[in-house]
Formats: C-alpha cells, sequence, structure tokens
C-alpha cells in the first residue's frame, strides 16, 4: 500500500493550496493546488487539481471531499478522467483555515 500525508491551506474562495509527502517522495514536499468548481465556500465538494511531484505535474486529477464519520471530519477521493479511483483518504479539520489529510492506495 502506499500513503502519504498532506496538510491544506483553506483558501478564501474555498480553494485549497497544500503540502504533502509519502513514500516516493525521496525527503521532499510537494504540492497541490485545488480549484474548487462551484462557488461556494464549504469544504464538501469537487474540485479540479493539479499536484506536483518529481518536477512533473498531473492536472487531470478531480478531488471530492465529502462529509466523513465523525465531527470535522472528511473523505477524500482523487478520481483520474476516466473516473477512476488513484488515491482515498481520511481528513481532518484543524482549524477553520486547514485540513489534514491521510491518503494511500490499494
Amino acid at each position: 500500500m502506499f500513503n502519504g500525508l498532506i496538510v491544506y491551506d483553506i483558501q478564501l474562495d474555498g480553494n485549497l493550496s497544500g503540502a504533502y509527502r509519502n513514500q516516493k517522495d525521496l525527503g521532499n514536499v510537494n504540492l497541490e493546488i485545488a480549484n474548487k468548481k462551484d462557488k461556494n465556500t464549504e469544504i464538501i465538494g469537487t474540485y479540479n487539481c493539479l499536484y506536483f511531484q518529481d518536477g512533473q505535474s498531473n492536472c487531470d486529477v478531480e478531488l471530492i471531499i465529502d462529509k466523513g464519520n465523525g465531527l470535522n471530519c472528511f473523505s477524500f477521493e482523487w478520481r483520474n478522467k476516466g473516473g477512476n479511483l488513484v488515491f482515498k483518504g481520511i481528513g481532518y479539520l484543524i482549524n477553520q483555515k486547514q485540513i489534514t489529510v491521510h491518503y494511500w492506495t490499494f
């Protein structure tokens, strides 16, 4: 199983900017940007997601955030352009401006 951690800053417009590490990052901190498809500022929703790792980017990923099991808990799914699941995760709201997510593959 492949897994990692990401910390998102929640922007005023509802978009997310994140810094992440995973098993393949060789000690580097990588960046992710998730732009909300609708314009509400609630964390739950669908995002166009662009992440950078090892100088490469993937702009065909969609991030879907839904309510999880528990207070301030959210489920995360990253899907490729074909709709296939790439990563799955669980996130916890740290404060009103940050959310931390543990993500994995199968």
